[in-house]
């Protein structure tokens, strides 16, 4: 969410959904952070290209979330998931792994690593703090 410096319209649209859909329990607490509020276009192009910085894309294969990362994950980052992010897995937890035949529709992305699972399709908030988790340059190879 992008506001003018020292404006507050935003600010106020966050305020609205804490107090009406957060504390009426219609939304998650982890939902609250799907956005982000920047008051500068520099900030938004920082959190723009920090959202990017592993994350390539994602998509659904046969009922598996597939996430593209343009850098594996490192072996303490893949356990850290396991343990801190498992409620997003419906079984089986986290794979990664390289490119899959069933992915030949989209060749131009074959040289990226894959995180997949068999993702819970709701907790959307928790997935950004999984991207934000692997976004991490510490996280990587």
């Amino acid at each position: 969410l992008l506001d003018q410096p020292g404006g507050r319209y935003w600010e106020h649209a966050l305020e609205f959904m804490q107090e009406q859909l957060l504390e009426n329990h219609y939304i998650l607490p982890a939902d609250m952070r799907l956005m982000r509020l920047v008051h500068s276009a520099e900030d938004a192009v920082k959190e723009i290209a920090q959202f990017y910085r592993n994350f390539h894309s994602s998509r659904w294969l046969k009922g598996t979330f597939v996430i593209r990362l343009n850098h594996a994950l490192n072996e303490a980052a893949l356990a850290h998931l396991h343990e801190h992010f498992a409620s997003l897995c419906l079984s089986g937890g986290f794979q990664q792994q390289a490119y899959s035949e069933q992915e030949q529709d989209e060749p131009e992305f074959r040289n990226l690593t894959r995180l997949a699972f068999v993702f819970n399709g709701r907790d959307q908030g928790r997935l950004r703090e999984l991207l934000d988790y692997i976004n991490l340059p510490e996280n990587w190879d």
